[in-house]
This record gives structure tokens, C-alpha cells and sequence, in this order.
């Protein structure tokens, strides 16, 4: 297992996940944790990396949030209050990792594509980050 660690004066160094299906999103304490499994294939079928399982945790200092936008309706979330509103939402999508950014306060954006039934989705989640942590298996 490789393990790699970012903190607020690199996070621009991480190797974000392009195109990756997810498999899980959980909320530890202050962490958000996601899990990618089966790198082998984006979600074009095309080999994505040799690792077969991503886990990234991102612990941060006060905040979570997350936002969704879908059929000009917006939904935000603070996952450390409503956890489980947003995991009754969540069971029901397909989560693909697209993009994340750093502001020029260090703080951390996720965004992903999200597939429902017939429709496509985005979600940002945002969060002051302490410590990203990458753990290849």
C-alpha cells in the first residue's frame, strides 16, 4: 500500500481521479473520505491507473458542505449536520469524479458528474482542508 499526504502549501501537487466511478462517500469525525475501487477502467472502460483502489481523505477543520444542481433547483447540504439526508440522496445516484480546486484561501472544492436515472447532475463539495491523504492499494 503507497501512501501519499498534502497540506495546505501543496495541495496543488495531488493527481486528482478524471472520470472514476466512486464507490463509497462517508463522513468520519472531521474527514471526508472517498473510496474509488476498480481503477482499472474509467468509466469510458479505458485502464485509469495500476491501482486497482483509491481511498482519499480529506480532513478538514470546521466545515463540510455540499451543493447540488440539477433541473435549476440547488440543494446544499452541511454534511456534518445532515449526514443522512444527504446519504438517502446519495444512495440513490452514480457519483464520477471530475474536477477539484483550491481557492486562494486553501480552502477545497470537489465537483462531480452524477448520473441519475435519465438525468445528469453536478455536486461541489466544500471544506476547509487540513490534510488530504491518499492511500493506494
Amino acid at each position: 500500500m503507497n501512501t501519499q499526504h498534502y497540506f495546505k502549501n501543496n495541495f496543488m501537487e495531488m493527481n486528482p481521479m478524471h472520470d472514476c466511478f466512486i464507490a463509497e462517500i462517508l463522513l468520519q469525525d472531521k474527514s471526508l473520505i472517498v473510496i474509488y475501487d476498480n481503477l482499472a477502467q474509467d468509466v469510458l472502460g479505458t485502464p485509469s491507473c495500476k491501482s486497482r483502489k483509491l481511498t482519499i481523505k480529506y480532513r478538514f477543520e470546521s466545515f463540510c458542505y455540499a451543493t447540488f444542481y440539477n433541473d435549476n433547483k440547488i440543494k446544499s447540504f452541511d454534511l456534518m449536520e445532515e449526514w443522512d439526508r444527504f446519504n438517502k440522496l446519495k444512495n440513490k445516484l452514480v457519483f464520477i469524479s471530475y474536477k477539484y480546486s483550491v481557492d486562494s484561501f486553501k480552502d477545497v472544492t470537489l465537483n462531480y458528474c452524477i448520473n441519475g436515472r435519465s438525468k445528469y447532475y453536478n455536486m461541489d463539495i466544500y471544506m476547509d482542508v487540513e490534510e488530504i491523504t491518499y492511500l493506494w492499494e
